[in-house]
């Protein structure tokens, strides 16, 4: 027939192949199988049920994996073919009857076409028909769980179709974000968030299968919300996040659909109505409570590093942070202390598919930027979880991000005094202890530029502390270090800690400040100059003026000697060190110097008498 040299008739050889159909091979019977698909089409009678019975008899009663894919495979293109039309009725009379019971399917190819057919139909359906085969969706996503019992999942290719609803799952979730009903899409977040529950209800039975986790956590850690707290998503194509009209964020009780978002009624008597627009509200509790699980839980380096990586981002969205009355920032709080400060955690060394040479401070790298982004939410955190958070953050001055903890020790000083009041000499010993580099310089002394402003903060000070933060400050004088504006605001920070401190202390520090400048800025300073002058005393031909071409050259040189470190990368923003800058730095010191001289027994103003 294939080589159309058959002239006998066609369909009595397929019912022939058909009558014999279990003993016949694969190659056969999927030619059969065309055959009967080809016929059914809306024009021919009982299609419906001609589709149904090959469905039945090539799928259900078969158990060649081959054949049942090719069944499915048939039923999914006439679906698409009559959507239109026929959608509702062939959903009710041939997929949910056929594949309600696909979970206690032994194969899990079959399963994994299936969860597609499933997955593709629910995407585009629109009526109660979608929720039936979410209910379908469900029952293959639980199947790990009821029927492996703790016994753990070795591969991810066992659990292939769970992989497939999953992702369908999300992209149900996304898309009908923005359709009407929202049932669907609520319903879809709820059995993602159920999914996840179970991975932490029964951690072994998925602890080396961490896909669907990562998916899942993807997705929920994209979700934004806007002032009005509408939900929304980032458009796959643009990247712009979107924000659905129907489905807000619940900050009280949970999902409720009423007529808030409604349009108010005309004014005046109009001809015709406006439709009112349902809005629903969808809680986001259980999807913050499960970051937070994770960060307790997870022991999967791929599904943490997301986490930690992506958090600092949400947390930027106060709307959707702030948008439940709960304490899930406290609980935040705690998790991501526990991973810095609770060594009985094992971390990170009880990580699993962690880069080689993987250590604890490179670990922390990634918590500690988690930790700082809650800076800004210490309204939300009851004392005992701010002392806790300045306490990592100091932990952290030691690290390579050191400079995001300083800045987040400064927000917690304007804005967590208590709590700061009772730990700020300690930050400032570890403050002490870091290396003066350009990298830290501005943080710190901006922060210790801020706290000069709150006196409640500091009033507890003795001499140690004053001592600290001069010992910090000096450092950062050296004008062939540091930039203009570092050295001009070390100085400044040294001027006004100097006047805020205690008449009885400043005497003993005028010795330890005076010394500080001259090792910082007059030494370097006669260097400089002697270093000048045998340039000057030793000038080679390559600088001398003797074209236009050569003192080109050679000035370009010279700039780049200046302007690039050695590494190739952009200097310090440093201006070339010439004679009006050495004075200006020499007359900043000087005024440093008189001024202490002028306030270190009295404090009298600095306004001339008339």
């Amino acid at each position: 027939m294939e080589l159309g040299q058959f002239h006998g008739s066609v369909r009595r050889v397929f019912e022939l192949i058909e009558r014999c159909s279990p003993v016949r091979p694969e190659a056969s019977v999927l030619r059969l199988i065309t055959f009967l698909s080809s016929n059914i089409i809306p024009i021919r009678s009982d299609w419906i049920q001609k589709l149904h019975s090959l469905v039945d008899k090539y799928f259900k009663q078969e158990t060649r994996t081959t054949i049942r894919v090719r069944a499915l495979d048939v039923l999914s293109n006439v679906i698409s073919l009559n959507r239109p039309a026929y959608e509702d009725e062939l959903i009710e009379l041939i997929v949910v009857p056929q594949l309600q019971h696909i979970e206690c399917d032994p194969d899990i190819l079959v399963r994994n076409v299936a969860a597609q057919l499933l997955v593709d139909l629910a995407l585009e359906c629109e009526n109660k028909r979608c929720l039936e085969l979410l209910d379908i969706l469900e029952k293959l996503l639980n199947r790990p769980l009821e029927q492996q019992g703790d016994v753990p999942i070795t591969s991810e290719q066992d659990v292939a179709d769970v992989k497939t609803v999953v992702v369908g799952l999300i992209n149900i979730f996304t898309s009908k974000l923005f359709q009407l009903p929202s049932s669907h899409a609520i319903k879809a977040y709820k059995l993602l968030v159920g999914h996840l529950e179970a991975h932490y209800l029964k951690p072994a039975v998925f602890e080396l299968v961490s896909s669907t986790r990562y998916l899942i956590f993807e997705c929920f850690l994209r979700l934004r919300a806007n002032s009005l707290y509408g939900l929304g998503y980032p458009d796959s194509v643009t990247g712009q996040v979107r924000f659905s009209p129907y489905l807000l964020v619940d900050h009280k009780e949970g999902e409720r659909t009423g007529g808030g978002g409604s349009s108010p009624p005309p004014m005046s008597p109009a001809p015709t109505t406006y439709p009112t627009c349902t809005v629903t509200q969808l809680s986001l509790i259980q999807a913050c409570k499960l970051v937070i699980a994770c960060l307790r839980q997870e022991r999967d380096w791929k599904v943490l590093s997301l986490i930690l990586q992506e958090v600092p981002q949400v947390m930027k969205n106060k709307a959707l942070i702030l948008s439940h009355h709960s304490n899930e920032i406290d609980l935040l709080a705690s998790a991501l202390c526990a991973m810095v400060s609770d060594k009985s955690l094992g971390l990170p060394e009880s990580l699993q598919n962690t880069p080689p040479k993987f250590t604890r401070s490179e670990f922390h790298t990634f918590v500690l930027p988690v930790l700082a982004s809650l800076a800004s939410y210490h309204g939300y955190l009851d004392p005992g979880h701010q002392q806790r958070l300045i306490k990592c953050l100091e932990f952290g001055l030691v690290s390579r991000c050191s400079r995001q903890c300083v800045m987040a020790l400064t927000i917690c000083a304007l804005e967590m005094k208590d709590a700061m009041y009772k730990l700020l000499p300690e930050v400032l010993l570890n403050l002490s202890k870091i290396s003066a580099t350009v990298h830290i310089a501005i943080p710190l002394l901006e922060f210790l530029s801020t706290l000069t402003r709150l006196p409640k903060v500091f009033a507890s000070f003795v001499g140690d502390q004053y001592m600290s933060v001069f010992a910090i400050s000096l450092p950062y004088t050296n004008p062939f270090k540091y930039n203009h504006y570092t050295v001009s605001l070390a100085h400044h920070v040294i001027a006004v800690w100097f006047l805020k401190c205690r008449l009885p202390f400043r005497r003993d520090f005028v010795k330890f400040i005076t010394t500080g400048l001259k090792a910082n800025v007059i030494v370097p300073f006669e260097e400089g100059q002697l270093i000048m002058k045998s340039d000057l005393i030793n000038e080679d031909s390559s600088s001398r003026k003797r074209s236009s071409s050569l003192t080109e050259q050679g000035s370009r040189r010279s700039l780049r000697t200046v302007g690039v470190r050695p590494e190739g990368r952009p200097g310090d923003l440093k201006p070339p060190i010439d004679e009006a800058l050495m004075n200006f730095h020499m007359e900043l010191t000087e005024t440093c110097i008189d001024l202490m001289a002028r306030y270190t027994f009295s404090t009298c103003s600095a306004q001339p008498k008339r």
